[in-house]
C-alpha cells in the first residue's frame, strides 16, 4: 500500500514520480504520476521518504555524478569477484553489467541537467542584462526631458 500525504497539492518545482502499488502492477494498471513538493512524505510499507528539494550547481551535479559512477564501478566490481568466488559468475556479470548501465546512465542523466543548469543561466543573466539595459535607456530618457 502507497499513500502520499498532501497528493492533492500541486508540484512546487514541476517534478514528478511514478509509482504503482502492487495491486497496479498485477492488475496492469498504469502509475501513478505524484506530484513532488518541498516537505511531502511518501509512505510505503514500513518506510517514508520526505522530498527535499536542493539547488546545485553544474559543479555539484557533476561532482555528484562522478561519485556516484565511481560508487557503481566499484561495486560492480565487489559484485563481480564475489561471483567468481562462488561460481555464479555468468549471473553477477549480469548484475554488474546493468550496475555499469545505470551508472553510465546516471552520468549521462547528470550531463544533461549540468548543461541545462548552464543554458538557464546563460539565460537569467541575458534576461538581466537586459533588463539592466532598458532601466539605463528609460532613466536616460528620463534624464533628457
Amino acid at each position: 500500500m502507497i499513500t502520499e500525504k498532501g497528493k492533492d497539492k500541486t508540484s512546487s518545482n514541476g517534478t514528478f514520480i511514478f509509482m504503482k502499488s502492487l495491486k497496479q502492477m498485477k492488475d496492469h494498471i498504469p502509475s501513478d504520476l505524484i506530484p513532488l513538493y518541498e516537505g511531502m512524505i511518501i509512505s510505503f510499507i514500513n518506510y517514508e521518504i520526505k522530498v527535499k528539494f536542493e539547488k546545485k550547481s553544474a559543479e555539484e551535479v557533476q561532482q555528484q555524478t562522478v561519485g556516484a559512477t565511481e560508487f557503481f564501478q566499484k561495486r560492480s566490481q565487489e559484485i563481480q569477484a564475489k561471483a567468481s568466488s562462488n561460481g555464479a559468475a555468468a549471473k553477477q556479470a549480469a548484475v554488474a553489467a546493468e550496475a555499469e548501465v545505470v551508472a553510465q546512465k546516471a552520468k549521462e542523466d547528470a550531463d544533461k541537467l549540468a548543461q541545462e543548469e548552464a543554458e538557464n543561466l546563460k539565460k537569467q543573466q541575458a534576461l538581466e542584462a537586459e533588463s539592466k539595459a532598458a532601466a539605463e535607456k528609460a532613466a536616460a530618457e528620463e534624464a533628457e526631458r
